[in-house]
C-alpha cells in the first residue's frame, strides 16, 4: 500500500503544479511585468523580510523586525519610507497590514512613500507606514496608543478592512492577530497546510477541505461589523483629542473590482492559497454591509472602486497590489486629505 501511494504521488507530481505565492510571483505575473524592480532575487527578499514580527502584549500590536536588505528595510520598527530631505512640521501615520506595510515593492514604491512624493512632503508632513501583516482596526489603535505620540496638527490614517473580516469573521479570532489563533481550522486543514509542499496526494486533499463552504451566522457577522466600526469611531475620537486628523480608506479588493480581464478571472479561479470559495464568498457578502455602515462616517471613504478602469491587473493575490496599485491608492489617499483639510 505504501509502494502504491508512494508511485501513485510520483505520478500526480507530473500532472500538479503546487505553486504558492512566492512561485507564482516568480514566474512574473501580470502585476509585474513592467516592474523595473522585479527580479528573482527581488521576490526572495521579499518573502525573507522582516524575519519575525513583535507582539505588544499590553496594547496588542504588532510591528515589523528590523530589517536591513537591498529594496525592503525596516528601522525602528517601521518599514522605511522615502521623504524628501527636509525639515518637517508635521507627521502622517498610516496604519493597516501587509498592504500597508507592502512587502510587494520597495521601499520607494509603498503607499506610504507615494503619498510623501504625491503632495504630503510638500505641505510639510512626513509620512510613516506604520503596518504590520494581518493585523485589525483594534491593533491598528493599540499600536498607535503606545507608539505614536500625536502633535496638533499631524494626521492618521487608517487603511483597512480585509484584516477585520479575516480575523474577525473567516479565524473568529475578535484579539486579533498573535494574540489568538484561528478558531475555525481544524487540526486536519493545518496538518494538510504544512504538508501539501512535499505530497501531491496531501495538496489535493488541501485544495479540496480548505476551498469548502460554509455558512457564517449573522450574529458573528453583525457583531464583528460593530467592533470593527465602534474601533474606527473611537479611534477618531482619540486621534481628534489630541488636536491631529483622522482618515479612514475602505481597501478593495479583487471581488470589488468590476470588468475583471482574464489574468483575474484566472487569479480567482486558481483558489487556495491565491483565492477562495469561502473568502470570496464572505468578502461578498460583508463588504456591502461595511460599505453601507460606513456611508454615515464622516471621516470614512471607500476605495473598493478605484481599479475599476484599469485593464492591467494590480493584484497579485485578492488583496495585495504592485506599485501602480500603490500610487493609485496613495493619489486618492491625498485627494481626500486635500480637500477636506484645503490646503
Amino acid at each position: 500500500m505504501l509502494i502504491l501511494l508512494i508511485s501513485l504521488d510520483l505520478i500526480l507530481n507530473v500532472f500538479i503544479e503546487r505553486v504558492g505565492h512566492k512561485e507564482f510571483r516568480i514566474q512574473k505575473p501580470e502585476p509585474y511585468k513592467n516592474a523595473e524592480y522585479f527580479s528573482e532575487p527581488f521576490i526572495q527578499e521579499s518573502f525573507e523580510q522582516p524575519g519575525s514580527w513583535i507582539l505588544d502584549k499590553n496594547h496588542g500590536g504588532v510591528k515589523p523586525s528590523n530589517f536591513k536588505g537591498k529594496w525592503i528595510n525596516v528601522q525602528n520598527n517601521r518599514r522605511v519610507t522615502i521623504n524628501k530631505p527636509k525639515k518637517y512640521l508635521y507627521k502622517i501615520y498610516i496604519f493597516g497590514g501587509s498592504t500597508v506595510y507592502n512587502g510587494e515593492v520597495p521601499d520607494s514604491l509603498t503607499i506610504a512613500s507615494q503619498l510623501a512624493s504625491l503632495g504630503a512632503n510638500d505641505f510639510s508632513f512626513e509620512v510613516i507606514n506604520m503596518g504590520s501583516t494581518s493585523i485589525h482596526s483594534t491593533q491598528q489603535l493599540g499600536r498607535l496608543k503606545s507608539e505614536v505620540n500625536l502633535e496638533n496638527g499631524d494626521i492618521v490614517i487608517f487603511y483597512d478592512g480585509v484584516n477585520d473580516i479575516f480575523q474577525r469573521i473567516i479565524y473568529e479570532n475578535r484579539e486579533g492577530f498573535l494574540l489568538g489563533k484561528p478558531k475555525q481550522e481544524s487540526f486536519w486543514i493545518n496538518f494538510l497546510r504544512s504538508k501539501s509542499k512535499y505530497s501531491s496526494i496531501l495538496y489535493i486533499l488541501y485544495s479540496q477541505m480548505s476551498d469548502n463552504t460554509k455558512e457564517i451566522s449573522n450574529n458573528l457577522i453583525e457583531t464583528s461589523i460593530g467592533d470593527y466600526v465602534n474601533t474606527l469611531i473611537d479611534t477618531n475620537h482619540y486621534v481628534v483629542s489630541k488636536g491631529a486628523y483622522f482618515f479612514h480608506f475602505l481597501q478593495p479588493t479583487l471581488f470589488t473590482k468590476k470588468n475583471l480581464n482574464q489574468y483575474e478571472q484566472i487569479l480567482i479561479a486558481k483558489g487556495p492559497p491565491f483565492t477562495g470559495k469561502q473568502i470570496k464568498k464572505i468578502f461578498t457578502e460583508v463588504y456591502p454591509i461595511i460599505e453601507e455602515k460606513l456611508d454615515n462616517v464622516n471621516f470614512s471613504l471607500s476605495l473598493v472602486k478605484v481599479f475599476d478602469t484599469l485593464i492591467d491587473s494590480p493584484y497579485l493575490d485578492f488583496c495585495h497590489v504592485n506599485h501602480i496599485g500603490n500610487k493609485i491608492i496613495a493619489k486618492n489617499i491625498w485627494k481626500n486629505i486635500n480637500d477636506d483639510l484645503k490646503f
